[in-house]
Parts: C-alpha cells; sequence; structure tokens
C-alpha cells in the first residue's frame, strides 16, 4: 500500500519510529562522519528507497547487419530497446525518489553517502535499492558561506562525508545523483571473427569500437542531465560495462554493450569573508 507522499506504508511506520526513538543513526563510517560534522553537517538518520520490479518485455534490437552494414555500430538506447531502458529508468528514478522523500519527511537537507544497489530476485524480477544517511546542515559552518538552512529538494551525493567536506571548503555543493544509460549492438563481420580467432596477441578493433561508443553515449546523457538539473560540474562516482552476445540466426552472431555510469552534479557557492586561493603564476618575475 502507497500512501499519498508516494511511500509505501512500511517506509511511513519506519520513519515514526524513527523519529519517535530520537536516536540518530547513519550508515557513516567514522571518518566519514567526523568529517562532515567540521562543515556543520549532522547525520539525523538512515534512509531507504526501494522498488520491485518485473522486466518482462525488453525490446528486440535484431539483426545487428540491418540499417547499419557490416562493421558499423548502432545505437539501441532510445531505439529497439526502449522497453528495457525506460523500465531500469524507473527502477532508479522511483528508488532514489523514494529515498529523497524519506529524508524530506526527516527534515534533512540533504543524503550523503548513497549506495544504489541492483539484485536480480528470478522470474525477471529486480530489486532497486537506494540506502543513505540522512544529513542537516547546523547553523556552524565553520565559514561554509550562506547556504540556506532549509533547501526546497535535499541535495544527493554517492559522496562519502570526507568527500563532501573537502568540496564545501572549496565553495562546491553536491546537488543530485546523475546517470545515464546506453546500449548498443554491433554485427560481428569477418574481421572480428578473425581478431577473436587469432593465434597472436591482438586489438579486437570491433570490441574497441562498441564499447568505447556505448561509453561515449552514457557520458553524453549523464552531462545533459546534469544540465537539465543545474550543476556546474559532474563528479563521475562509478562506471559500469556488460557485453553479451546473441545469435539472430544460425551462424549469424551480433555483440551488445550496455554502460551504466552514476556521477554527483556540483554547483559552486560564494564564501564571504574566505580569501580565494592564489593563482599560479605564468611567469615568474625576477624583481
Amino acid at each position: 500500500m502507497t500512501a499519498g507522499s508516494g511511500l509505501p506504508q512500511i517506509a511511513l511506520d519506519r520513519i515514526a519510529r524513527a523519529s519517535a526513538s530520537g536516536v540518530r543513526t547513519s550508515l557513516l563510517s567514522v571518518p566519514s562522519a567526523v568529517s562532515a560534522h567540521a562543515v556543520g553537517i549532522s547525520p539525523i538518520g538512515e534512509v531507504m528507497g526501494c522498488i520491485v520490479q518485473h522486466i518482462g518485455w525488453q525490446g528486440w534490437a535484431g539483426c545487428g547487419y540491418w540499417g547499419n552494414g557490416f562493421g558499423q555500430v548502432r545505437s539501441t538506447s532510445f531505439g529497439s530497446y526502449q522497453p528495457y531502458v525506460d523500465a531500469v529508468r524507473h527502477g532508479y528514478d522511483t528508488a532514489l525518489a523514494r529515498l529523497s522523500d524519506e529524508a524530506r519527511m526527516l527534515g534533512a537537507d540533504g543524503i550523503i553517502d548513497v549506495r544504489i544497489t541492483v539484485t536480480h530476485l528470478g522470474r525477471d524480477n529486480h530489486e532497486f535499492v537506494a540506502l543513505g544517511s540522512a544529513v542537516r546542515l547546523g547553523d556552524e559552518r565553520s565559514g561554509i558561506g550562506n547556504i540556506p538552512k532549509a533547501l526546497p529538494v535535499p541535495f544527493l551525493t554517492e559522496l562519502p562525508g570526507a568527500d563532501v567536506a573537502k568540496l564545501m571548503l572549496h565553495g562546491w555543493m553536491p546537488t543530485s545523483i546523475v546517470y545515464g544509460i546506453a546500449l548498443a549492438i554491433r554485427h560481428d563481420d569477418w574481421m572480428t571473427y578473425s581478431q577473436t580467432r587469432s593465434w597472436t596477441n591482438q586489438e579486437v578493433s570491433g570490441f574497441t569500437e562498441l564499447t568505447s561508443n556505448v561509453r561515449r553515449q552514457s557520458r553524453r546523457i549523464v552531462t545533459a542531465q546534469a544540465g537539465q538539473k543545474g550543476a556546474g560540474g559532474v563528479l563521475i562516482t562509478t562506471s559500469t560495462m556488460r557485453v553479451w552476445e546473441q545469435e539472430p540466426s544460425d551462424g549469424h552472431r551480433d555483440h551488445l554493450a550496455e554502460a551504466r555510469m552514476f556521477g554527483t552534479g556540483v554547483v559552486q557557492f560564494p564564501r564571504p569573508g574566505v580569501p580565494k586561493p592564489p593563482r599560479t603564476l605564468n611567469f615568474l618575475p625576477l624583481r
């Protein structure tokens, strides 16, 4: 059962118990907790966003030869694998949204050290989980600047407390988690067959092209998403690659690659009374 806030009833009960107990817990390590405290960040509770989703129809890319011919990579992120990409995005987006909702209900300003996992439960069922430590910006910020005490939307970051503290001390603030998912397909041509069956050590140029192409697509999506969320930069935290083969017909093989890239969007903020670090001289004066 899901309440009006978008959270399942079990999540609402967990938040109520945490609020009533008055005990502040977190998933932070000792170095992360101490570093966060140094810049006025106080943990107020553990938060979680979770969804179990059935991903049945994943689409079909067909033969890698059609539409691009031999030796060409074809993007499938927004084409024939659209149902799969949409389902994965829905899983991530829902888990992160519920994570943010729990933090908001606890009165948090942000969530740090977010951990995102996807577990295959069998029968095309997947569990998307986002865990993190909800934090509040305190009154004492050690000269950090004019960060608002109450943010309209809690900031999210996969970075631990020590990294967040370093960012804030240098005039940067995490804003949101951004990610990109991309797929591409390539038909195995005669060169691919010969290179993978060679007795000598050599590059498989077709696979290099395939993986490079899908990583580039994923990074472009991350950059675009960061721009939409108003971030001035992105710190890439994780990047994964999955490659597999399919055989549309006898003696005919294609390879597909999927890249997932996650990062933290950051934005600069003013620090009144804190001098800027000196710039490196382009030349050294002799006198």
